[in-house]
Order: C-alpha cells, then sequence, then structure tokens
C-alpha cells in the first residue's frame, strides 16, 4: 500500500473515532472531588468591646480568609443539592450525596476550636438544609441514611449541649437561633422529637424576646451592630417557619404576627434607624446592610411564609435575582419557594457577606 493509500486509511480512521466520540451522550457535570474535610470549626472574634459593637477592619478580613475554604464548600454543596448555578444538572444531587457521605466518614465539623462556634452552628444548618434538598431530589439508600443521619445527630446533640450550657434559657442570641435550625432539621430528618423540641423551645423564646419595637433584646445590645445582628438573627427563625409542618407548632397567629413584626422592624431600619438607635442607646450603624446576601434573602424568604408577609412589600424587587449565601445554601429549594425567588448569577460568588 502506498503512501497516500496509508493517508487515506488513516484520515478514515481519524474520522470514524471522532464520529463516534461525538456521539456518545455528553455529561453536563462532573462532580467536583470534596474538599479536605473540615473537622475541627475556628473563628476570629474581631470586635474589640464587650458589647462585640466596634469591629477591627483587620481582624473581620482575618476571618473571612479563615473560614474561606468553609464559605466555598457549603456554598458547592448547595450548588450541587438544588441543581441551581453551575451545577444545573439532574446528578448534581448525587454529588452532594457524596460530600456528606464523605464528611460523615471523616466526622466534619465534629469538634469545635477557639472562636468557631458561630461558624460551626451556621455550616451544621447549611449542610443539613442541603441533606433535606438531597432527599426530595432523590432516593438515599438506608446505609447512606444510616451513616449520615448518625453523623448529623451527634452535631446536633453536640450544638444542644453547648448552647444549654453558654446561653441557657433568656440569654441565648442569633448563635443559638442558627443552632436551632440546625437541630430542627435534623430532628425532622431523623424523626426526633427531642431534637424538634428543644429547637421549638428556642424559636418560642426567640419570638418572646421581640420588644414593643419589634427588636430582639439581646441583638439589641449591640450597639452599633444592632441592626447587623437583628437580621442575622431573623434569618434562621424565617427558615424555621418556612420549613415547618403543621405539627410543629410554629406557624400559628401569633408566630406569625411576632415574626411579621420583626421582620417589618427591621425592613424600616434599613431606612431609617431612629427606632433602634432610640432602643440601643446609640447611634445604630446601617451602612451596607440593605445589600448583604442574608438580608435580601431573608427579606425574599418571608415572601413564602404567608400571605401576611407576601403583603409587607420588603425591599427585594421579586424579579431581582439574589447572589447564593453560604449560610442558606438551598433556601431557596424549598417547595413553598420554588416558584416565589430564585438564586442570582453564580459568578457573583458570595454576594457581600455579614
Amino acid at each position: 500500500m502506498d503512501k497516500t493509500a496509508n493517508r487515506t486509511v488513516a484520515m478514515r480512521a481519524c474520522l470514524w473515532a471522532l464520529l463516534a466520540f461525538c456521539s456518545l451522550p455528553a455529561r453536563a457535570f462532573v462532580c467536583p472531588v470534596p474538599p479536605p474535610t473540615i473537622v475541627t470549626v475556628t473563628g476570629i472574634d474581631f470586635y474589640i468591646d464587650n458589647k462585640h459593637s466596634v469591629i477591627d477592619p483587620r481582624l473581620e478580613q482575618r476571618s473571612v480568609e479563615m473560614n474561606k475554604p468553609l464559605r466555598d464548600a457549603m456554598y458547592e454543596l448547595g450548588e450541587m443539592a438544588d441543581g441551581t448555578g453551575r451545577a444545573r444538572d439532574p446528578m448534581s444531587a448525587d454529588c452532594a450525596l457524596g460530600w456528606l457521605r464523605q464528611w460523615a466518614r471523616d466526622g466534619a465539623f465534629t469538634k469545635l476550636g477557639r472562636g468557631g462556634t458561630v461558624e460551626r452552628a451556621v455550616a451544621v444548618a447549611s449542610a443539613s438544609d442541603a441533606y433535606c434538598t438531597v432527599l426530595r431530589r432523590m432516593d438515599v439508600s438506608a446505609e447512606d441514611r444510616a451513616l449520615i443521619g448518625g453523623w448529623f445527630v451527634g452535631l446536633a446533640r453536640s450544638l444542644v449541649e453547648l448552647e444549654n450550657s453558654v446561653r441557657p434559657g433568656e440569654q441565648q442570641n442569633n448563635v443559638t437561633f442558627w443552632s436551632a435550625l440546625a437541630v430542627h432539621n435534623i430532628g425532622t430528618l431523623q424523626h426526633d422529637e427531642h431534637l424538634k423540641r428543644w429547637a421549638g423551645e428556642v424559636y418560642q423564646r426567640g419570638l418572646d424576646s421581640i420588644n414593643a419595637d419589634g427588636f430582639f433584646a439581646n441583638e439589641i445590645k449591640r450597639g452599633r451592630q444592632a441592626l447587623r445582628y437583628q437580621w442575622f438573627a431573623l434569618a434562621p427563625l424565617v427558615v424555621m417557619y418556612v420549613v415547618s409542618g403543621d405539627d410543629d407548632g410554629l406557624r400559628s397567629s401569633d408566630d406569625t404576627a411576632r415574626l411579621r413584626k420583626a421582620l417589618a422592624a427591621a425592613q424600616a431600619s434599613l431606612v431609617d434607624v431612629g427606632p433602634i438607635s432610640r432602643d440601643a442607646g446609640t447611634n445604630v450603624d446601617a451602612a451596607g446592610i440593605r445589600d448583604y446576601t442574608l438580608t435580601r434573602t431573608t427579606a425574599r424568604l418571608s415572601r413564602c411564609v404567608s400571605p401576611s408577609f407576601a403583603a409587607m412589600n420588603l425591599d427585594v424587587p421579586p424579579d431581582r435575582d439574589i447572589a447564593r449565601d453560604w449560610r442558606l445554601a438551598s433556601a431557596f429549594a424549598y417547595p413553598t419557594c420554588v416558584d416565589v425567588a430564585r438564586w442570582g448569577d453564580p459568578e457573583g460568588r458570595h454576594g457581600r457577606a455579614n
């Protein structure tokens, strides 16, 4: 066979190989490798006064940098769990399950380092939220349910023990509320009435602590940062309301009225800090809080709760996308919210944190 014939045969072989390759089914989403498991959660206290009202910008930036791996992991887990953002693929929930399986085996978040109390509570809330979403999207084996469920129950009991010790009863604050959201998620998943009851008690005490002007008593103590923490405390309580069932006892008319009052006060304070400043006894800082992803997510989620919330006309236009927040990674995948809100451009990763 001459050289020309050889080239012709080779070209035909390449062509057939190319056609065969192109005919293979395309895979739209490849599961990313799980990041290194974070077993010990740490943090940096960036406040420099006893009230936690004065921020050291350098320490705050160090805190952001320290916890970037945690935030990135929860952000990506949320994308995979609900199949949004860059993870628009029916198989993405299986990828999220793979991450959770690995974290359960490695004991993620089971150890608390210095300054990591808030980050751990929020991480467990976000991870359990993502798992709830995975369970709605796919069948999970009994083996995986036992492994992941057991890991989550251990985390929930650890959160309960810590909060009961450090912030009992009326001393509870936003950290306790985030812990309650995590514990409520896990109690619901595992049919653990003890965990659900604890979370419900925290929720009710939180609503009881809302003062006549609509502000949480223990967050008002944060001085200049009172509005920031009004929203930070509201977020987990609003989500608990959204995801609770009729038999959970979290959606009474009284609960609705009190949550609505707190949301209205927080919303009004974005425009006029006069009332919250009077309650705090100092000029409260509202700069930038309107643009925080957590503020906007909470405001949008409130529309998913009931007609009374939807009528509040909270300052998040219905057609405005919201950047995903790592703390509420899959929040808009809840059935009651799926037609109400959508995540924003994933390239605006994390939005502006608070």
